[in-house]
Order: C-alpha cells, then sequence, then structure tokens
C-alpha cells in the first residue's frame, strides 16, 4: 500500500472467484518480410480462489493474409483440449502462430500492425459470470 492507503500500481486485491493474469510476447520470424511468421506466447495464471472454467484466448489482428480484416485466430493451450478449465494457483500456456506476406511494408510498419494486434481471454466462474478481457490494456 501507498502511504495513503491506496495499493500500489500494478497491485491488486485477492480475487475470491477466479481471476487470470495475463502475460505474453510475440515474435516475428521468417527468412525475409514476404514470408513472415508471426508467433505469440501466452501465459495464464489464476490467482483466485476459484476454478477459471471453460477458457478461450483469442487474437484479433489485421497482420494476416485473410481477406477479412480484422482476423480473429483461436490460440490453443499446450498439451489441453478444450474446453480448458484452470486451477486455483495454477497457471496454462497458450500459444498460436501464423504466417503474413509483409512484403509490402517496412519492417516499422509490421510493428506497428503487431502492435496494434490484441488478446481477448474469456472465462466463467463458478457463479456463472463471463469475464471478458483485451490486453494489451489501455492505460
Amino acid at each position: 500500500l501507498t502511504s495513503d492507503g491506496e495499493l500500489q500500481a500494478g497491485w491488486h486485491i485477492l480475487s475470491t472467484s477466479a481471476h487470470l493474469t495475463v502475460n505474453f510476447s510475440n515474435s516475428i520470424g521468417g527468412a525475409d518480410l514476404a514470408h513472415s511468421s508471426i508467433k505469440y506466447d501466452i501465459n495464464l495464471y489464476n490467482d483466485g480462489l476459484q476454478e477459471a472454467k471453460n477458457v478461450h484466448v483469442t487474437i484479433q489482428t489485421i497482420a494476416t493474409n485473410n481477406s477479412d480484416k480484422p482476423a480473429i485466430l483461436e490460440a490453443v493451450p499446450s498439451n489441453i483440449a478444450s474446453p480448458v478449465n484452470i486451477a486455483s494457483w495454477q497457471s496454462l500456456n497458450f500459444g498460436i502462430e501464423w504466417e503474413f506476406d509483409a512484403g509490402s511494408l517496412s519492417k516499422i510498419e509490421l510493428v506497428q500492425l503487431i502492435e496494434q494486434t490484441t488478446i481477448t481471454v474469456t472465462y466463467q466462474t463458478d457463479d456463472g459470470t463471463v469475464i471478458t478481457d483485451t490486453y494489451p490494456k489501455n492505460n
């Protein structure tokens, strides 16, 4: 707590229901911009006291070869079938990778497209409440 009794930045009160903390990283690879590969690694940690049920992770991006933009792509959990439940104090990794022809873009333009990509995490609490959070959070 701060001297005023407020929570410090980056801290939150322990939730008695399910609460997922999300950390992610992304990378761009490939032989050249025309053969780019975009990869997201997403870690979900349930720091609540109840199980997070029916967890889904999607990526919304315009950095895609799909004609429909933005494209919505589903990330898959590591070694687990859907639907996914994450027990209290447990974590699970999700991942997704796709190809993108960025041959007509500069590296800076490609990075800007990646920065516009969002991750949506949806899950259900024990009482049936559906929680949806989008990352990165706008501060």
